[in-house]
């Protein structure tokens, strides 16, 4: 079988299995209050690891003899057509949040929010800046100059992109309102750490709470929004009349994937025709 074309079915089928594999375990643990660190780990890890067995087969092709001496069985043949409807589905929904972040941003539909994936701004509605006294306003405006300074309006983005490509497996919308939840947790506590108080901030929520209830519902675009989800209102006005802040987490996700993807790699040049010998689905 033509080298490239091996390489790309079995990237796919595999792709798809490891996700779907990992990202069903993920649905089956019960719903709590996730860390924005965890939140985030139990949302990128199924696409992480579809990238891991991406690296051990571009590891792998980069050995291998052109014509390959493997054949794709018409199960894996299945599987990376599926992989592909999925992925062009996720594409498809990325762009179109694109899209909507640009119809988002026009003056009163939400009250207060970042839009910008590369040069993040905030837009404050005219509803907002005169209802919001001038310590609460300082405070959202806090909040809001967190999110630009991490750049989440992008990180929105790819976790929706992270969170298609699970689909259809059944949970994974609800780890990505978790994220989103823990993510503006986060952004809460570093307003506070800028010197505005938790109670100016509370106040803040609150009112663009009550200005966004007509906006449009639900998070789907890549914008980073005051309020997200309103049931979630109640965690994080306690959090904040409390001062309790979420427990630090170590950034140690980014630096696992690369040291990953380099073991990954260096199987697959290694020993990456005896490994896939012992998968279903590649046949010789």
């Amino acid at each position: 079988m033509e080298r490239e074309a091996l390489f790309s079915i079995m990237a796919a089928g595999l792709f798809v299995v490891v996700v779907w594999s990992l990202a069903g375990g993920l649905a089956l643990g019960g719903r709590r209050e996730l860390s924005e660190p965890d939140a985030r780990h139990r949302l990128a890890a199924p696409v992480f690891a579809g990238l891991v067995v991406l690296a051990f087969l571009l590891g792998w092709v980069l050995c291998e003899p052109d014509p390959a001496d493997e054949f794709a069985s018409p199960v894996l043949i299945g599987l990376a057509v599926v992989a592909a409807g999925i992925a062009g589905r996720a594409l498809v929904r990325a762009g179109l949040a694109l899209v909507d972040a640009r119809a988002l941003e026009a003056p009163r539909t939400i009250p207060i929010a970042t839009f910008g994936l590369f040069a993040p701004r905030t837009h404050v509605s005219p509803e907002f800046r005169a209802q919001a006294r001038p310590e609460v306003l300082r405070a959202a405006l806090a909040h809001e100059a967190a999110h630009a300074r991490g750049r989440d309006p992008l990180r929105i983005w790819l976790a929706q992109l992270a969170t298609d490509l699970q689909w259809p497996i059944r949970g994974t919308q609800r780890r990505f309102a978790a994220w989103l939840t823990s993510l503006e947790i986060r952004r809460d506590h570093d307003a506070l750490a800028a010197g505005v108080r938790g109670t100016d901030l509370a106040e803040a929520i609150l009112l663009a709470a009550r200005l966004g209830a007509h906006a449009p519902a639900g998070p789907t675009a890549p914008v980073a929004r005051m309020v997200t989800h309103e049931r979630d209102l109640a965690l994080r006005v306690r959090r904040l009349y409390a001062d309790e802040a979420p427990a630090p987490g170590r950034r140690t996700l980014s630096v696992s994937l690369v040291l990953a993807l380099a073991v990954a790699l260096g199987l697959g040049l290694t020993c990456g025709e005896t490994i896939l010998n012992c998968v279903p689905g590649v046949w010789r």
